[in-house]
């Protein structure tokens, strides 16, 4: 009985480091953020919707990681939803 026990906590062990090892290969990607926020700088500044379409797309959206872009197309976010955000919510 006592050697199943430690077969059992020795796998247990092994596969737990094993799922810690893999944890620590994740990459993080902060860009998305610093783009974002130009972005928003940017749109705050005009008042012209066309032009704030296009800061948008061009300073966050197509800059951003295919995480970022996948949370977009998962969410279902638009520009237009974020443009109203933007300038109905400045102070978020």
């Amino acid at each position: 009985m006592k050697k199943v026990f430690i077969i059992s906590f020795c796998l247990f062990f092994l596969f737990r480091c094993e799922n810690v090892a893999e944890q620590s290969n994740k990459n993080i990607i902060t860009s998305n953020i610093t783009n974002l926020w130009a972005a928003y700088d940017a749109i705050i500044k005009t008042t012209d919707t066309a032009e704030q379409a296009t800061l948008l797309r061009t300073l966050f959206i197509d800059k951003a990681s295919g995480g970022q872009k996948g949370m977009i197309l998962v969410k279902r976010y638009s520009e237009e939803a974020y443009l109203y955000s933007i300038t109905n919510f400045p102070h978020f």
